[in-house]
């Protein structure tokens, strides 16, 4: 599994990247959708399509698509040594928008596609931290495991994990 720990595949590179995911679309689709220019989606697709996970699709209409390339891919915010209260509020509006979008579709995707594998589910653990340690690193190798599953004509499932304290270190309140 490729680990991406780039800018490029957070705030508004990963909306984009959102966009494309199970459905082609080109530069004005996705500038349309999030009202965003084109020239900024243009500059971020290129970017994506450099590392190789976007690629081009379909070039009908005189409009070139682009697409969801990477087969496995893990996407990694290290949240850890920004001091910035600012940059941590911006973060914070960021990532939370940005899941709760995801956890929405991931929502509806198993409401409407019963049928289909799905698992919609929290877990709350009361554990001490070498136990949460533990958790975690059996966590990412299980990733690693299941990282083969990825086929070519299959569908695309979204696996989102998010660990952390449930409490407020700072005590600000939103």
């Amino acid at each position: 599994m490729e680990e991406l720990e780039v800018e490029i595949i957070s705030g508004l590179g990963l909306d984009i990247l959102i966009c494309i995911f199970d459905k082609a679309s080109s530069c004005a689709e996705i500038a349309s959708k999030l009202d965003i220019p084109v020239f900024t989606v243009s500059n971020y697709i290129n970017k994506m399509v450099d590392i190789g996970i976007v690629k081009k699709s379909d070039c009908s209409n005189e409009s070139i698509k682009y697409c969801y390339e990477e087969k496995n891919i893990l996407i990694r915010k290290d949240l850890k040594n920004i001091n910035d209260s600012f940059e941590k509020k911006r973060i914070i509006s960021r990532y939370s928008h940005q899941y709760s979008l995801m956890v929405k579709d991931a929502v509806k995707n198993a409401l409407w596609q019963e049928n289909e594998p799905n698992r919609v589910q929290a877990l709350f653990i009361k554990a001490n931290r070498n136990k949460m340690d533990s958790f975690l690193k059996e966590y990412d190798e299980l990733l690693r495991k299941y990282q083969t599953m990825s086929e070519d004509d299959g569908n695309v499932y979204n696996v989102y994990f998010v660990v952390t304290p449930n409490k407020n270190h700072t005590g600000e309140k939103e």
